[in-house]
């Protein structure tokens, strides 16, 4: 999603008032895989953390809607009052912080030795046990990594199942860069084109904003009404299928653009050169809301790829590595980001049609890849939450050993 730095506190504080709501959904999580509570509902704890995601995905986009109330602030106003509102916000946050702190929002377990140091050495003793050749054919020897009557280690087998199965988290997060330099990446992009377009009067980089805001009312949809209907109805609308339906939408997001682009500049009295033009009007007669597809389109699907990765970022990782391997996904939007900035110079008549095309074609083909990469992942979804995993020492019930996820 196209995000401002000075809207991010925003987040904050919608996420502190949603928090009872995400505390109420934990333990059906961590308890098995069917779970009862009281009033005899049963619960999924993979929809749970579905509904979960998608709460929060939602209480953080509300901040990036922010820069539909600047962009016009600064148009009418100055740059002073559009700085100073979203600035308002920091010091609210001390405020968010402190109740946090007061109402014990977060618990901080205790000091345990490092997982990414054991992961890393097992994932060396399988990798070393594997050979060259195996390991490209078939992947690392995980059972090398195993505790045995001949050998010990600082994990578990279950450490070392977890562990296998965080490789699929890490396939998708090969696809997310192709998503997000769109999502993220294109605003240069988008701005150029509209400098050719009619704007009456509205500012150019106004629409920015409505790719949060068609998150804002997209998620509720999704997750209480057509998520529930898909289930009822016996749809499996799986984490596969959610990201290959993202990529479909970026796609078409792109095509649109492309097919825009080139009526701009075929109706510009400047041609090719239509983002800086000074003959007549200087724009093209199309208006400025013709672009909302752009930002729409990512935006939805924003809602099925992003979620998606952070529910195989919590649900394939460790139990003690689910922080690092969230890490591991910002991390490849980071260098999406990165890579789109530096292309952003680039972005210049009259080639502004071709980003668009090899995007689209560039999302197009993550389809199919995706299906042939991930194919599996959907089984290692639902195995996960069959994992047995320790209950600590304080749990309520002395005489439970372990318990399922």
């Amino acid at each position: 999603m196209v995000t401002s730095k000075s809207d991010e506190p925003v987040g904050p504080a919608v996420i502190l008032g949603l928090s009872r709501i995400f505390r109420k959904d934990f333990d059906p999580v961590q308890s098995s895989d069917s779970s009862v509570r009281p009033s005899g509902r049963v619960v999924d704890p993979e929809v749970t953390m579905q509904n979960m995601l998608m709460i929060y995905y939602w209480a953080v986009t509300v901040g990036s809607v922010m820069p539909i109330a600047t962009t016009n602030i600064e148009k009418r106003s100055g740059f002073w009052l559009a700085f100073l509102v979203p600035g308002i916000l920091y010091f609210i946050l001390p405020g968010v912080l402190a109740a946090t702190y007061y109402f014990k929002l977060i618990k901080m377990p205790p000091m345990q030795r490092s997982v990414v140091a054991d992961a890393w050495r097992a994932l060396q003793i399988a990798c070393k046990a594997a050979g060259v050749r195996t390991l490209l054919t078939e992947g690392p020897a995980w059972n090398a990594a195993r505790p045995s009557s001949t050998q010990t280690f600082a994990w578990d087998s279950t450490f070392v199942d977890e562990l296998r199965r965080t490789r699929a988290a890490f396939k998708f997060f090969c696809f997310l860069p192709v998503y997000i330099i769109v999502d993220t990446g294109l605003t240069t992009l988008f701005v150029n084109m509209a400098a050719g377009m009619t704007t009456d009067g509205v500012p150019n980089d106004l629409l920015t904003g409505f790719n949060a805001l068609v998150q804002v009312i997209t998620i509720p949809i999704l997750n209480f009404f057509v998520y529930p209907l898909f289930r009822r109805w016996g749809i499996n609308f799986s984490p596969l299928r959610r990201i290959m339906f993202g990529f479909a939408l970026t796609s078409v997001s792109m095509i649109v653009g492309a097919v825009l682009q080139w009526r701009v500049y075929e109706t510009s009295p400047c041609g090719y050169s239509a983002s800086k033009c000074a003959i007549g009007t200087g724009v093209s007669p199309l208006s400025l809301w013709s672009q909302l597809p752009l930002y729409g389109l990512p935006g939805i699907a924003g809602v099925f790829i992003n979620v998606t990765g952070y529910e195989l970022s919590i649900n394939l990782a460790p139990q003690r590595m689910k922080a690092v391997i969230f890490a591991a996904q910002l991390f490849f939007v980071a260098l999406a980001s990165a890579a789109a900035a530096a292309a952003s110079p680039s972005f210049h008549d009259p080639h502004l049609i071709w980003p668009f095309v090899g995007l689209a074609v560039a999302n197009a083909l993550a389809i199919p890849v995706a299906y042939f990469v991930l194919h599996d992942i959907d089984k290692e979804q639902k195995a996960v939450f069959e994992l047995p995993i320790l209950v600590p020492a304080t749990s309520s019930d002395p005489n439970a050993d372990e318990e399922k996820r």
